[in-house]
């Protein structure tokens, strides 16, 4: 072969590997980009079951408290006996609550539960206590 041809076979050869590596790292520069992408979104979502856990929680365990102690008052028990019944619950309510925000598959579901479970219990605990004093 002539030195001509071997040169051809060298740049071609050449030409191939630069084509390879600009392919690798493009694919490892999409691939960082998507786990980039990917870590973002994971952190969205801890920080929002964390937000669930703890503002969500709250807000549930505030309309189980006040609808059970709103509850019991209706039925006759004496109100602060009914208050510190109901809070020593709350305690173990929460725990749950918040352990559940953690456990549960869907983010949504969760906050869609404790907000708005907290929310109607809250509402209730207002028309018990309204129906009381009329």
């Amino acid at each position: 072969m002539s030195i001509e041809v071997w040169h051809s076979c060298f740049y071609l050869l050449l030409l191939l590997k630069i084509i390879i590596i600009s392919v690798y790292k493009s694919k490892r520069l999409i691939a960082t980009q998507m786990a980039s992408v990917q870590a973002r979104s994971n952190h969205k979502l801890i920080v929002s079951r964390i937000l669930a856990a703890l503002l969500g929680g709250y807000a549930f365990v505030w309309g189980f408290s006040s609808l059970g102690i709103a509850g019991l008052a209706a039925l006759g028990v004496d109100f602060h006996e009914a208050e510190t019944g109901v809070l020593m619950l709350a305690f173990l309510v929460f725990l749950c609550v918040f352990l559940w925000a953690f456990a549960s598959t869907s983010v949504a579901r969760v906050w869609a539960v404790l907000a708005g479970g907290g929310g109607l219990m809250t509402l209730s605990a207002w028309l018990v206590q309204q129906n009381m004093l009329s």
